[in-house]
C-alpha cells in the first residue's frame, strides 16, 4: 500500500481473533503484518469507533468481601454478577441471616444509600479489611463502625464502576514520533466512557489524534497489543464477550529533528 498517494490503512480489531484465546480478551495481541504499514513513514493513529459489550460485573473479586459483627467478625464472599440496588439488598438480607438472624437491608430510591437493620441487639458493619464494598454500599474505606441497631450508608451506593475505559494500543516495535526520538515503544490510550445500560452495546466514536513513525526494522513488527483498563488501571474483565475495535493509520508529515508536536502536520489521507 502506497502511502505516499495519501491512502489510509484501516484496521478492524476483534478481541475473538486475538493470537492467543489464553489471555484475556481485554489483554491481547494481534497479527497486523498484512495491514500494509511501510516502515519509516510518519503515522497519525486514529480511534473511529469502539463496540464493547457492558458485561462488567459491579460485584466483582475485587469488592465482594462483606464483614459485618455480631458475636464475632462474620464474613459474606458476595457472588460476583451485575446487581440493581434493590437486588443487593435483597441478596445481603438473605446472605446475612444464613450466618446470623433478624437482619433487614434495605434501599432507598430517593437519598440512594442503604440501611442495615437489626429487630434485636446491635452489630457492627466492618470497612477495614481488603476487598471490601465500601463504595458499592455507600460508606468508608478502611473505618470499621461502631455498635448500633441500625446503620445508615453515609455516602450514597455506588453501583456504577467501572464508569470509564482506557484503550491502550500497544506496538513495542514502533518508535514515537511525540516523545524521545530514539524510544522504541509506542503507547497510545483513547478514553471511552461506558453510557450504556449493563449488558447493552457502548458504541463511542472518537476524534483523538497521536502520531507515530513505523519502524520495519524491527524483529517483531507486526504484533499490536490492545489492552482494555478500569480506571484504577486493572485490566477490563468483560466476564467472556468480546469487543470490536475499528482505527486508522493516515500518513502525515513530521519533522524528526524538531520532535515536536507543532511540527506534526496531517496530509488529506484522513481528514473527516
Amino acid at each position: 500500500m502506497d502511502l505516499e498517494t495519501n491512502a489510509a490503512i484501516e484496521l478492524v480489531l476483534d478481541s475473538k481473533n486475538r493470537l492467543s484465546h489464553s489471555a484475556s480478551s481485554c489483554d491481547c495481541e494481534f497479527d497486523i503484518t498484512k495491514a500494509g504499514v511501510v516502515p519509516d513513514h510518519a503515522y497519525g493513529i486514529k480511534l473511529k469507533n469502539i463496540l464493547i459489550p457492558n458485561t462488567v460485573y459491579n460485584v466483582n473479586s475485587s469488592n465482594n468481601v462483606f464483614k459485618f459483627y455480631r458475636d464475632g467478625i462474620l464474613s459474606i464472599t458476595m457472588t460476583p454478577g451485575n446487581y440493581s440496588a434493590t437486588e443487593l439488598a435483597t441478596y445481603l438480607t438473605t446472605e446475612m441471616n444464613a450466618v446470623s438472624s433478624l437482619f433487614t437491608v434495605s434501599y432507598d430510591a430517593k437519598t440512594m444509600k442503604f440501611t442495615f437493620s437489626r429487630s434485636a441487639a446491635t452489630f457492627e458493619l466492618l470497612f477495614a479489611h481488603d476487598n471490601n464494598p465500601w463504595e458499592l454500599l455507600g460508606f468508608e474505606d478502611g473505618t470499621d463502625y461502631a455498635a448500633a441497631a441500625s446503620r445508615t450508608s453515609v455516602n450514597v451506593a455506588d453501583l456504577s464502576r467501572p464508569r470509564m475505559v482506557f484503550v491502550d494500543i500497544v506496538n513495542t516495535n514502533v518508535n514515537s514520533c511525540i516523545s524521545t526520538y530514539s524510544d522504541n515503544r509506542f503507547n497510545t490510550t483513547f478514553a471511552v466512557p461506558l453510557s450504556s445500560g449493563r449488558g447493552e452495546l457502548v458504541n463511542v466514536p472518537n476524534r483523538e489524534y497521536h502520531a507515530v513513525e513505523i519502524n520495519n526494522s524491527m524483529s517483531l513488527h507486526g504484533n499490536i497489543n490492545v489492552k482494555l483498563k478500569t480506571e484504577t488501571g486493572a485490566i477490563l474483565d468483560l466476564n467472556g464477550a468480546n469487543w470490536t475495535i475499528h482505527f486508522i493509520l493516515y500518513h502525515c508529515d513530521y519533522d524528526k529533528s524538531s520532535q515536536s508536536r507543532k511540527r506534526l502536520r496531517l496530509t488529506n489521507s484522513y481528514s473527516h
